[in-house]
């Protein structure tokens, strides 16, 4: 009975022992099977996380230089328009300048022009009175010829007059430079000089006296003449240099403007890349959030599998502890049925043959090989052999 309930306790202690390893087995796969598995999402949300962060820094890097760039150029843009509004300017104010200066001098050029006409037609009528009266004296010829003189003179000097009224009127229609005042005021100076000598002139001089001076006249109101017409055209050619000038910087200013329309253009694009941006973020922040409550999930699974594991690796050790014990008992139950095996063996050496045929090993109180030894026969044992 002792040997069944051995056998009975080993075949539950080996039943047990191959629970707990099948358990064992089971929840370290689901263990490492729970760890894998987390661990993967953890490292595949992490990675993505960080392409997309990595990604949206790259594209603000690109975008915040050609930003940079852009204002770059538009201040530059902004600078070179106002500049050139400032030479616009100062060339309008300047080119006013000039127009108001060249009028006011013309105007007065004219003036004195047409008053010193007088003045010679003047001067030539009381000459050719004086010398109408000199002449009564001499003969008639003389006096023919000296008339014929005195009017191709009044001629010439009527001529030369219109001649610098009509230049003075066309210097006031097209003159438009400031730089030509000079020239002007000086051969006004000349022209008066001239125009007092001849007021001075006595009109007792010579015949030849005279021509001289109409020629020195003649000659200094060609040069009058030339000196206006090539301030004339110093003029015309500035108001020319001034128009392309001008040109240039309307051509200028319109390109600009079609410049800062596009930039316009592109500060709206960029604008729309910021919202974008800011939907990156908040995406990002979100994603970050929701990573940051499966860490804690995460954690909070970690606790409640090692509130699962610890039991089961209790239960472990426990077993674990009762198996040393079953198997020091089946290692003690194994000393005691080699040395009942022995005594067995000792005893049917020592005992007669007849106890040994009529009794055997159920006489003896063997029932099978696994029983344990009887007393009664242990201690007749020991009577015949005093050795055990």
């Amino acid at each position: 009975m002792e040997t069944s309930s051995l056998n009975s306790e080993e075949m539950e202690l080996q039943q047990m022992q191959l629970d707990e390893r099948e358990l064992h087995k089971k929840c370290l796969a689901l263990f490492e099977k729970l760890k894998k598995h987390l661990g993967f999402i953890h490292r595949r949300l992490l990675l993505r996380y960080l392409e997309e962060l990595e990604k949206v820094i790259n594209e603000r890097v690109l975008k915040y230089g050609a930003i940079r760039i852009k204002e770059k150029e538009v201040q530059a843009i902004k600078e070179i328009e106002n500049r050139l509004i400032q030479q616009q300017e100062s060339l309008i104010t300047e080119g006013a300048a000039i127009e108001a200066c060249l009028v006011t001098e013309g105007a007065s050029l004219e003036a004195c022009l047409v008053n010193e006409g007088i003045t010679v037609n003047d001067n030539m009528g009381f000459m050719k009175c004086s010398r109408t009266e000199l002449e009564n004296n001499s003969s008639v010829t003389p006096f023919s010829r000296s008339e014929d003189e005195n009017r191709s003179s009044d001629k010439d000097s009527s001529s030369l007059v219109n001649e610098c009224s009509s230049l003075g009127i066309d210097a006031d229609a097209d003159i438009r430079s400031s730089n030509d005042s000079n020239t002007l005021l000086g051969a006004n100076e000349n022209y008066s000089n001239i125009i007092f000598d001849i007021l001075d002139m006595d009109p007792n001089r010579d015949k030849e006296h005279d021509a001289f001076d109409y020629e020195k006249q003649r000659a200094f109101f060609a040069s009058l003449i030339n000196n206006l017409k090539c301030n004339v055209e110093k003029c015309n050619e500035v108001n020319r240099e001034a128009q392309q000038a001008n040109a240039l910087l309307t051509n200028e200013l319109e390109r600009y403007k079609k410049k800062e329309k596009h930039f316009a253009k592109d500060m709206i694009i960029e604008s729309e890349y910021y919202k974008k941006i800011n939907l990156l973020n908040y995406e990002i922040s979100y994603l970050r959030s929701q990573a940051c409550e499966k860490d804690k999930t995460f954690a909070k699974e970690n606790k409640k599998f090692d509130e699962y594991v610890q039991p089961l690796l209790n239960r472990k050790n426990e077993l674990e502890n009762k198996n040393q014990e079953f198997l020091k008992k089946i290692n003690d139950l194994d000393n005691k049925l080699q040395k009942a095996r022995q005594t067995d063996q000792t005893l049917r050496m020592l005992l007669p043959k007849e106890d040994n045929v009529n009794t055997g090993t159920h006489g003896l109180g063997f029932e099978n090989q696994n029983d344990y030894v009887n007393p009664s026969l242990l201690n007749k044992a020991k009577e015949l052999a005093p050795c055990f």
